[in-house]
């Protein structure tokens, strides 16, 4: 009842009633006490962790599954330092069943059947028989039925360990120990940035694969067998707020590029910036170049929109570096006649979004448009009476 922490399941309430009543024994008819128990805790409607990871990994998108790592190890953290009266609680059988999801996917320990109190965070030897779940528990329990905090992170280990690269990831690496870790944790990246780039619609840059690496790095020092290897959950929570630190200024970053909020980023500038101005003279093709900057430190991919009867933009999409200018050339169509009173009504939109830098143009597609979070600049286009000296440059 004292555990008050976002990610300990809470209790609600409990009942222990003590009744008598007349009960059949053996055929006679007997007066004998009964007790009921019951326990009372938050409802999660996700179910447990267990659930969300298949063979490969967690089911969700990265940011989800950051999401319950770092949640798990606050939790865990939380329960290692003590509620303040200078007790410890070692929970001694952390695995996925035992983590809940509430809607908002914000992991909860639970299932506290197994775990200790003690009055200092130390090692400790039980004589009462092995209990746990096999695959989660630590060698020194398992052989020395020595209990420590660092029980608790060989545990959060393995549960990392499924939610990155699944139960046949965490296989994989402990039968190849041997072998250097950069080459396990270059393939979870590959994985994950293989993911990142399949889910329609989720921007990613470099943060997120870094985010990768830590996380793995976390998962492969918490499964060290010899358990002063292993690192307390304060060092894992600090890495992992450092973690959190630059991944919040990196999204403010690609936000507020100019200072503007979420709903007004812009991720590109236009020159010119009010107008496309077109000189014309029936039956000639007018060209006119528009300049397009990338404003931010990440890839961005445009797309132009415009009437493509009349105009043609080269090229129609494309990938702008960071802090880069990308160059168009729009086309005015050779047209007949001039419209009344040289006015025009038509639009040239420019459509923008962040991409890793490995994406490629050919990956601009309008449903990759539609999925994905798009700025869009609108340029009006107007028609000046042509003059000699606008295509005359030898003078």
């Amino acid at each position: 009842m004292k555990v008050q922490h976002e990610n300990i399941i809470r209790l609600i309430g409990y009942c222990y009633e003590i009744r008598h009543k007349h009960t059949k024994d053996n055929g006679q008819l007997v007066f004998s006490q009964v007790i009921d128990r019951a326990l009372c805790f938050e409802y999660m409607p996700e179910g447990s962790l267990a659930k969300h990871i298949s063979d490969e990994s967690c089911k969700h998108d990265w940011s989800t599954t950051f999401k319950i790592i770092k949640g798990t190890c606050e939790g865990l953290h939380y329960l290692h330092r003590g509620t303040g009266d200078g007790k410890h609680i070692y929970h001694l059988d952390l695995k996925p069943d035992n983590i809940l999801l509430d809607k908002d996917m914000v992991p909860k320990i639970a299932d506290f059947g197994l775990s200790r109190l003690f009055g200092e965070s130390k090692t400790h030897i039980t004589n009462t028989r092995m209990e746990g779940t096999l695959g989660f528990m630590a060698p020194e329990y398992i052989h020395e039925c020595a209990i420590s905090p660092k029980n608790d992170v060989f545990s959060l280990g393995v549960i990392i360990f499924y939610l990155l690269a699944g139960q046949k990831g965490y296989n994989d690496y402990c039968e190849s120990r041997s072998s250097p870790g950069q080459q396990f944790i270059d393939r979870v990246q590959e994985y994950w940035k293989k993911r990142m780039r399949a889910s329609v619609g989720y921007t990613w840059d470099k943060i997120d694969l870094l985010a990768v690496k830590i996380c793995t790095e976390i998962a492969m020092s918490c499964v060290e067998k010899e358990r002063r290897d292993r690192p307390s959950t304060n060092k894992i929570i600090d890495e992992l707020h450092q973690l959190d630190a630059q991944m919040q200024m990196s999204k403010k970053d690609s936000e507020s590029v100019t200072g503007l909020g979420k709903s007004d980023v812009r991720y590109i500038a236009l020159d010119p910036s009010l107008e496309l101005r077109f000189p014309f003279k029936p039956n000639m093709d007018m060209p006119c170049c528009l300049q397009l900057t990338n404003m931010t430190e990440n890839s961005i991919a445009f797309n132009v929109k415009t009437n493509k009867r009349k105009y043609s933009p080269q090229p129609s999409k494309g990938i702008i570096p960071p802090c880069s200018k990308s160059y168009i050339i729009v086309t005015l169509r050779a047209q007949e006649e001039a419209p009344p009173n040289m006015q025009c009504l038509d639009t040239l939109i420019v459509q923008s979004t962040r991409v890793s830098e490995d994406f490629t143009s050919q990956e601009i597609t309008q449903h990759f448009l539609e999925e994905a979070e798009v700025d869009e600049v609108i340029l009006p286009i107007a028609y000046v009476a042509f003059e000699k000296s606008d295509l005359d440059v030898s003078k």
